[in-house]
């Protein structure tokens, strides 16, 4: 009997937006045999562009570039980091 719990936690996550095969085989492999996982979306998700003048760096992707997180089979997504509010 297998008693152990595989957790994967993956952070400051920007996926691309132009990218289709964002993971590898391998990566796939390993992100598909866990029992649970969680991302860290180090980014807005949003088609706003009304910046907040608040740093220098300011990150954002289109909202249909979740299919990187479905993609990923991440089970959840953490979204309290420091870019999530750069665009309101």
């Amino acid at each position: 009997m297998d008693d152990c719990v595989r957790i994967i936690f993956a952070g400051d996550f920007i996926p691309p937006e132009n990218a289709d095969n964002l993971f590898s085989k391998e990566l796939l492999t390993v992100l598909k045999d866990k029992d649970f996982s969680i991302v860290n979306l180090e980014t807005s998700l949003t088609e706003g562009s009304n910046v907040i003048e608040k740093k220098e760096k300011h990150f954002k992707i289109d909202p249909k570039s979740n299919k990187h997180i479905k993609n990923g089979f991440f089970d959840a997504v953490a979204l309290a980091n420091n870019h999530i509010c750069d665009f309101g």
